[in-house]
Formats: structure tokens, C-alpha cells, sequence
């Protein structure tokens, strides 16, 4: 999974990053609303889909970064099909007028981005999750979500009648299960949680999974790597309160 990090001068220079960041891992950039508002297009890394992702500077609110997710987009009306977003739950927090730490990964599925603002991190994550079922079974696997209810529930996405619902998340339930601060008494080891996505109203449903994310002992300081079968992994703290990974990084 591809992985950047740096320094955004602001909140329009953080979104340059991005922009540049997602060509770089082979999303075509689809339409540009304004330079700050950009709309991009992949197939997948199977090559088996159709995602649209939108990326831009709401406002208001100040100091954010909007995600959006469709499963079409025209280029004429400058508007989408089925679109994944809820305000309030498809934000993360900026800098318009600072600078701030950030983190990228991606891949031609999905993007995800931390900033860190002061002594706290913001995640994000936008595109297709890691789905349970078949494409014709599930054609539209994806969802646009960021701010304080990342991992911890309220996750929009469409549903099988395509209706724009909220889904829930184990990241806090599976914080619970690990401890709070100590690994494994067995071994002295940590153990990684993937975050399933889920839905117990009509339409029940397990959904898929956040890709590249998981729930992790406390024990973890955020910004700390771990290594496994030779590859890296960064530790960050979630909104919900419990520590998370990131990665890949390759």
C-alpha cells in the first residue's frame, strides 16, 4: 500500500498533496470543480469496479477537509450518482491558516489520511472498504467517513435497497476486548483487530471492512511502528479513544 508523509503548509496545500498523491497510485483525476474541489476515478486494484471519490474545502465549516464517495459521476453537471456522505461524519480536521503533520495511504480501492493538529489525530477514510460479498452481490462497497465517529459506528454507506444508511463499527467494542493497556499475559504479544462493518436493522447485514485498518492494544503510542513479516505499520489515536493501525507502509 503506498504511504506519504510531510508537512502541509495548510489546508489548501494539504489538499495538493492529496490530489497529487492519489495520481500518483493510479486514480485519473475526473473532474475539477475548482482548486480546491476535485473529483477522481479508479477501477479498482482488481480492475472490477467503478469508484468516484470527491476531495474538497467545505464552506463552511472552516479548518476541514471534505470526503465524498459515487458510484457515477457527470462531468457535465458537475454531479454525482449514490453519493456516500453525511455531514458531520465525512470530515477531518485541518489547518487553514498552519501548518500540520500528515499521513497518506492508498491504494486503487480507497484513501486514507491522518492529520495531527496540535497533540491530536484526525483520521480519515474515503473509497471502497474490503467487502464480504461478490461484485454483482455488492456492487457499491464504499463509503466516505472521518471525523469523531471513525471506527466506532455511524459509517454511511448504500445499502442493498441503495438507500444512504448508517452502519456501525467494532473498533471501540474490539478496544474493549483487548485491554486497555497490557498485552497478552500468554505470550507478552499484541494482538491486531480488523474493524467489520456491520448493520443489526433492516437490511441486516455484515458489510465488509475498513482495509488497511486495526484495532490494537493501547499499550501502543501513536506514531510508533510495528513490524510484521517485514513490513510496516504506524500506530494513531482515534477520536473514539482507543489506538488504531495504519498501513502497510511500502
Amino acid at each position: 500500500m503506498a504511504f506519504q508523509t510531510g508537512t502541509a503548509n495548510n489546508t489548501d496545500d494539504f489538499l495538493n498533496k492529496i490530489y497529487a498523491f492519489l495520481q500518483d497510485i493510479g486514480w485519473t483525476l475526473f473532474d475539477s470543480l475548482s482548486a480546491t474541489d476535485k473529483v477522481f476515478r479508479s477501477i479498482g486494484v482488481l480492475g472490477n469496479r467503478t469508484i468516484f471519490i470527491r476531495i474538497r474545502k467545505p464552506s463552511p465549516p472552516a479548518n476541514k477537509i471534505e470526503l465524498l464517495a459515487y458510484s457515477g459521476w457527470d462531468t457535465g453537471s458537475h454531479s454525482g450518482t449514490n453519493e456516500v456522505f453525511h455531514s458531520g461524519y465525512s470530515y477531518i480536521t485541518t489547518n487553514d491558516a498552519g501548518s500540520f503533520i500528515y499521513w497518506l495511504y492508498g491504494d486503487k480501492d480507497h484513501l486514507k489520511m491522518v492529520s495531527k493538529i496540535g497533540v491530536s489525530y484526525y483520521p480519515g477514510y474515503v473509497g471502497m472498504i474490503f467487502p464480504y460479498e461478490t461484485v454483482s452481490d455488492d456492487p457499491y462497497p464504499f463509503t466516505a467517513i472521518g471525523g469523531s465517529s471513525i471506527f466506532t459506528g455511524n459509517t454511511p454507506m448504500r445499502d442493498s435497497a441503495n438507500s444512504l444508511v448508517f452502519y456501525s463499527t467494532m473498533g471501540t467494542t474490539l478496544s474493549s476486548i483487548l485491554g486497555s493497556t497490557t498485552p497478552n499475559s500468554r505470550s507478552s504479544k499484541f494482538v491486531a483487530f480488523p474493524i467489520p462493518i456491520y448493520r443489526t436493522i433492516a437490511p441486516v447485514e455484515m458489510r465488509g471492512e475498513f482495509k488497511g485498518v486495526w484495532v490494537v492494544n493501547n499499550i501502543i503510542s501513536p506514531e510508533d511502528t510495528i513490524t510484521a513479516d517485514g513490513l510496516t505499520y504506524r500506530a494513531f489515536s482515534s477520536p473514539g479513544g482507543f489506538v488504531f493501525l495504519f498501513g502497510p507502509e511500502v
